[in-house]
């Protein structure tokens, strides 16, 4: 009997309705490792990984729980992501909640375990832990952001007590099943640290076999359930596994005695042979900059444990070591002088494996200032100034050495008129120096620094010391000069008076004997003539005016000749000291 043509219909439209209409496409957001055992004080790392095999996804975000009062979170780290932009920085409250929100750029990512995070955790108290996502997403990158998660499977892990052998021992063991005194501890003398990545892919473990064994059972697996398979009969205690691959592995114990196989003690393994992968570093401004610190990307990743650091070099420089959380984010390198240079990075996974990348840059320097005047000799205690022009308002530095040593730096920022003057704050001491002067402007462009300057400091105690005694020996010697000249002049002076009243003393002496025999004269004259006017009273009365004159002119003479000899007598040296008395 044949196919109707309707029900031919029917069926190649179910065909074509499950093959193309509905999405096959799945995504799951899940906890690695799934399950665990670990006792009070041991820290253990867990990953969050995406799984999408079929379809390329480009976001995801999600809030993972655990119990708090079981599990500490020590810290949450971006190393070896699949995240390259995140729009929520990862996050966690010890209060129970780890948040995340990321991308993952164009082509976004595809695979069946992709590194979102890696957590880790100390163990507080005994018991079972939960570890649940309480909410996520995973979006396709098909340019509308569909939603392709379905799946959120939640991780176990049995937590107990130093003292409790049977549940975990040293070796992070957990209890299947069996007695409890047929437990092993394990021990690893290559690879001690549970938590930490190893180069060495040969561990090896040891252990100390209870009483009354009679076999043991291993198996070395990357599940921490797998069950010991290889069987050891007269029991071994220890054993070496070699040539493991990249990942972490965990070593299964099992003991048999007369009471049976006992429980299954577990010690985990992380090995790491694999360098992160090759990087390169970006110079999102160019490689040529006038900023003297120039900004540079990069960004490792590391599949296996992780980049833990970097080291970024420049030059001959020393390395400075920076956190693994700089991934993808601009890394500001020091100031740095105009000039070549090469810039080192170094990523360091968390086995110590190493990858290096470099890039050469340079930085360009601004125009150097000009310098139009400075004090090219100097006395001890005398300031340098250095007067110049450069860019307005800029900063301008004067360095000052002396065989090639930094003796001081001053600085001043020039003028809006790009002048400056520079006042060096340190009084130098004899010898001969030289400065340069640079600039920084506004934009923190810095220029090379100027050619050298010669300043000459001299030291001028001797020489100013003997023109300062020759200078005032020539003022004391004028002085003295002078001083012999006015006393020379002084006695010259009294000697010239000396004579001088000599000779007047005696012309006024002669004087006084003339004017004394003139007088005589005179007197004898007008004594005449009054005897002679008087003979003529006695012949004849005289008239009352020649008698008026006659004893008026008698009188006038006698008085004059007293005065003149008083007069005479006061000027005359001889008679005031009593030599020549008046005749």
């Amino acid at each position: 009997m044949g196919i109707s043509p309707k029900i031919y219909t029917l069926l190649l439209f179910s065909v074509f309705y499950i093959l193309y209409a509905s999405p096959v496409f799945a995504a799951t957001l899940s906890v690695s490792p799934s399950s665990g055992a670990f006792k009070v004080g041991d820290s253990f790392s867990v990953s969050i990984v995406v799984a999408s095999p079929a379809e390329a996804m480009n976001a995801v975000e999600g809030v993972l729980s655990f119990p708090g009062d079981k599990l500490q979170v020590i810290s949450v780290s971006k190393s070896g992501s699949i995240i390259n932009l995140w729009a929520q920085e990862p996050s966690f409250s010890n209060d129970g909640t780890v948040s995340f929100e990321g991308v993952a750029l164009n082509p976004g990512f595809t695979g069946a375990s992709g590194k979102i995070l890696q957590i880790t955790f100390k163990v507080k108290s005994a018991g079972s832990a939960t570890l649940a996502f309480s909410s996520g997403s995973v979006l396709a990158n098909d340019g509308k952001g569909t939603n392709i998660l379905t799946g959120l499977p939640r991780a176990e892990f049995t937590l107990s007590s130093p003292a409790e052998r049977s549940s975990v021992s040293p070796g992070s063991a957990s209890s299947l099943s069996g007695s409890s005194s047929s437990v092993a501890e394990i021990q690893s003398p290559t690879h001690p640290d549970q938590a930490k990545w190893y180069r060495d892919n040969s561990p090896e473990f040891s252990w100390t076999l209870p009483a009354g064994a009679l076999e043991v059972r291993t198996i070395i697996s990357e599940s921490p359930r797998a069950t010991p398979s290889i069987r050891y009969a007269p029991p071994i205690t220890e054993k070496t596994v070699e040539d493991l691959p990249d990942g972490t592995f965990y070593f299964l114990l099992q003991v048999r005695t007369s009471s049976g196989w006992g429980s299954v003690t577990r010690f985990q393994v992380n090995i790491d042979q694999t360098p992160p992968e090759k990087f390169r570093i970006k110079f999102p401004h160019g490689t040529v900059s006038l900023n003297p610190q120039p900004v540079i990307l990069f960004n490792a990743t590391d599949k296996a444990s992780g980049v833990d650091h970097y080291e970024v070099k420049v030059g001959d420089g020393g390395p400075r070591r920076t956190s693994a959380s700089v991934d993808a984010n601009p890394y500001a390198l020091d100031k740095l002088e105009p000039g070549s240079y090469t810039v080192f990075v170094s990523a360091f996974d968390r086995a110590e494996n190493v990858t290096s990348a470099e890039e050469n840059f340079e930085i360009v320097g601004i125009e150097p200032p000009k310098v139009t005047s400075y004090n090219e000799e100097l006395t001890v205690g005398d300031i340098l100034r250095v007067r110049g022009t450069t860019y307005p308002n800029a900063d301008v530095e004067v360095i000052v050495s002396q065989g090639g040593a930094m003796v001081v730096t001053d600085g001043i920022n020039s003028n809006s008129l790009g002048d400056f003057s520079v006042l060096v704050s340190k009084r130098l001491w004899v010898g001969q120096y030289t400065f340069t002067v640079r600039v920084t402007n506004a934009e923190g462009a810095r220029s090379p620094e100027t050619k050298p300057y010669a300043v000459t400091v001299r030291l001028h105690f001797f020489s100013d010391a003997v023109t300062f005694i020759v200078n005032y020996f020539l003022i004391a010697l004028s002085l003295l000069i002078g001083i012999a000249i006015i006393a020379a002049a002084g006695i010259w002076s009294w000697f010239k008076l000396l004579s001088l009243t000599r000779t007047m003393r005696k012309e006024s002496e002669e004087a006084s004997l003339v004017l004394h025999q003139s007088f005589k004269v005179l007197r004898g004259d007008v004594d005449a003539h009054i005897r002679k006017l008087r003979k003529v009273r006695a012949s004849r009365a005289l008239t009352s005016e020649e008698l008026e004159f006659l004893e008026r002119f008698s009188g006038d003479l006698a008085e004059a000749e007293h005065i003149i000899a008083k007069e005479v007598a006061d000027t005359s040296p001889a008679r005031k000291n009593g030599k020549v008395k008046p005749k």
